[in-house]
């Protein structure tokens, strides 16, 4: 069992750069920390993301907080279920779970493979869904109150690079489910919210990448972020931004439209109402 009064949160892809900061800073806020395993496309063995995993939970443990490696592979329905399974029966609860979308190896649309394709998604997508669908059904089902929050990118809702077609996919579907579970959970006392990072905050980055240190500062906003959404239970089915220092909402904006004739809609009819129907 945790110390009195300590909170449980696991963190997926606890090794991404993003990950890493999540996880040293719920630590130094006196959460127990899962770390949750590195999901790659690219590389199916776990033998080295649990072997990445476990050096992170001893670089916790040595700067003084409590952390323990997650060894089950978050991308199938078995290990998302059993790593939930293990942290409520060692710990005795799950207060927040934190899903890291971890990106890599962007790809024209000519480029990407079928089986490339796939593989992204179960590692990248369908890991966040069954991470987010064990917590939840844990939470419900104990009857206590919790919080999931996805990381992501802002390509799903603002997509402005060339080459970035399967991130943008992921994030956009990563967003749509974080405002369909916040719907269907607001009732059982389940926060679902979603941030989405910049591209200066890669969340598919490897910490030993090089990477700027100043994003590596701005990253560390995501650690007050999400006690705030811990202490707002409220909020939920958001999606924040981060990027660079700037925090913002970013929302899908539906305009109000036009009626059709009284004949139906035309070819003609759309062309004479476009401006209309898109202010």
């Amino acid at each position: 069992m945790t110390a009195s009064g300590s909170k449980v949160a696991l963190v997926t892809n606890a090794t991404t750069r993003a990950g890493t900061v999540v996880a040293s800073g719920l630590a130094r806020r006196g959460f127990t920390v899962i770390v949750g395993p590195r999901q790659s496309p690219s590389a199916r063995e776990l033998d080295g993301q649990w072997a990445e995993a476990g050096a992170l939970a001893r670089e916790i443990v040595k700067s003084g907080g409590t952390a323990v490696p997650c060894r089950f592979d978050l991308s199938t329905d078995d290990g998302a279920r059993n790593a939930v399974e293990s942290a409520t029966k060692t710990f005795g609860a799950l207060d927040l779970l934190v899903a890291c979308s971890a990106f890599e190896g962007e790809r024209a649309l000519s480029k990407i493979e079928a089986e490339s394709w796939r593989r992204g998604h179960d590692a990248y997508l369908t890991s966040t869904f069954l991470s987010c669908q064990a917590a939840a059904r844990w939470m419900i089902d104990a009857g206590h109150p919790g919080h999931i929050t996805c990381l992501t990118g802002v390509e799903g809702l603002r997509a402005r690079e060339f080459g970035a077609i399967h991130q943008a996919s992921v994030a956009g579907a990563v967003c749509g489910l974080v405002r369909s579970l916040a719907l269907e959970l607001r009732h059982k006392k389940v926060s679902v919210n979603a941030v989405a990072l910049g591209a200066a905050h890669r969340a598919g980055e490897r910490p030993t990448d090089g990477g700027d240190p100043e994003s590596d500062r701005e990253l560390s906003t995501l650690v007050p972020l999400l006690g705030f959404l811990t202490e707002k239970p409220e909020i939920t089915g958001l999606v924040i931004c981060l990027d660079g220092r700037r925090l913002s909402l970013l929302r899908t904006v539906e305009t109000v439209g036009a009626l059709p004739p009284e004949e139906g809609w035309t070819s003609e009819a759309i062309t004479q109402r476009w401006a209309e129907l898109s202010r």
